[in-house]
């Protein structure tokens, strides 16, 4: 009996993981005490269950789980310590939509499940270092602090249809630390750019703070009957992540960075170097600090959907910010090569008698 009572308590505290699980566990219970010592010998365990203590910051969490876990305390306050090797474990780090795999050993401690140099890998197989906690009281109060060091993995993977200003993908070299607990999640990011980074800034539609009216006034009465004619609760809606996200870059000239301007299509494509640093909160606007120096690149100029002109950025050319991403400011010079730009636009025949020509190449020479 005390065996079936502890394989349902840990079914009761891992959840759906259990299914398909090849568990084994011999021990001893005392009822008088309210004492347990037991011996788990854990075959294939999913780690589904672990997803609920990363909730906001990481999610699907997959892979199987081995070894030998001693449970131990009491039935109100149940203990665990072990070492468990997690093979084919996969997450997701929602905010930079970027993907891990690893397989190694996870430290199962009394208040905490530890990470120690764990090898991951992104999708193309780039390597990062992880290291890390998750901290629990008996289970509850969770509270994580993981981190994360990539060595030119992808580091952020956003689409624009994921409806940030920022988006594009990103390889990076630095340091990624991701702590909070379900409900808030922060990311400090230091990292340097790598070959094939690609993103993307819109500053056409920036984002805006909203207020939602969360006080609604009703007729009390009403209230108080509706609730006497019926004996079944609401459950509480299941609020947002509050999530802060601290990011600063430095900038290569291996990374193509990308800024939209205008919703007919202007977009400034340039590479460079400088110090970025972007501030962003859920609850807030999008803030960027920093100097960007172009090396080179292009300007897209449109008008109208009618005329598109490419120009080409010319070196040593800058953009500056300080808060408000569309309050930019820019200073580049953009070039435009016509090879036969004609003359008898600005000038009479009779002054192009001799010259044996009725075109000139041209610079157009556009200030930003």
């Amino acid at each position: 009996q005390a065996d079936g009572d502890a394989d349902g308590l840990l079914a009761g505290l891992l959840g759906d993981g259990v299914r398909d699980t090849s568990i084994v566990i011999e021990g001893e219970y005392f009822p008088k005490n309210d004492s347990l010592e037991f011996l788990a010998d854990v075959s294939s365990l999913k780690l589904d269950f672990i997803q609920k203590y990363l909730e906001g910051g990481m999610s699907d969490v997959t892979g199987d789980a081995s070894g030998k876990l001693r449970i131990f305390g009491s039935l109100k306050k149940i203990l665990m310590e072990g070492d468990i090797m997690v093979n084919n474990g996969k997450l997701k780090v929602d905010f930079l939509n970027t993907a891990y795999h690893f397989s190694d050993t996870v430290k199962v401690r009394e208040d905490k499940f530890a990470f120690e140099d764990i090898d991951v890998r992104d999708a193309e197989n780039h390597s990062a270092l992880l290291n890390g906690e998750i901290h629990h009281d008996y289970y509850n109060n969770i509270v994580y602090n993981i981190s994360i060091m990539p060595r030119n993995v992808l580091a952020m993977d956003l689409k624009a249809s994921d409806g940030q200003n920022f988006y594009g993908k990103a390889y990076a070299t630095g340091n990624v630390r991701i702590f909070g607990y379900p409900g808030a999640v922060n990311f400090t990011i230091q990292a340097r750019t790598e070959p094939n980074t690609k993103v993307f800034l819109s500053l056409d539609n920036g984002s805006t703070v909203t207020v939602n009216n969360f006080i609604t006034y009703v007729d009390r009465d009403a209230v108080v009957d509706s609730v006497a004619e019926s004996d079944e609760y609401l459950e509480p809606k299941k609020t947002e992540t509050h999530m802060k996200v601290s990011l600063t870059v430095e900038a290569t000239p291996d990374a193509e960075v990308n800024i939209l301007t205008s919703a007919e299509g202007d977009m400034l494509k340039a590479t460079g170097t400088g110090n970025i640093r972007m501030e962003y909160d859920s609850k807030s606007d999008l803030q960027l600090f920093g100097n960007y120096e172009v090396e080179k690149g292009s300007y897209i100029f449109t008008l109208q959907n009618i005329i598109r002109k490419d120009f080409t950025l010319r070196n040593g050319g800058t953009i500056k910010w300080s808060g408000d991403p569309r309050e930019g400011i820019i200073n580049l010079d953009a070039l435009y090569y016509v090879q036969a730009a004609s003359l008898l636009d600005i000038l009479d025949e009779a002054d192009l008698e001799g010259l044996g020509r009725t075109t000139v190449p041209v610079n157009c020479l556009l200030n930003l």
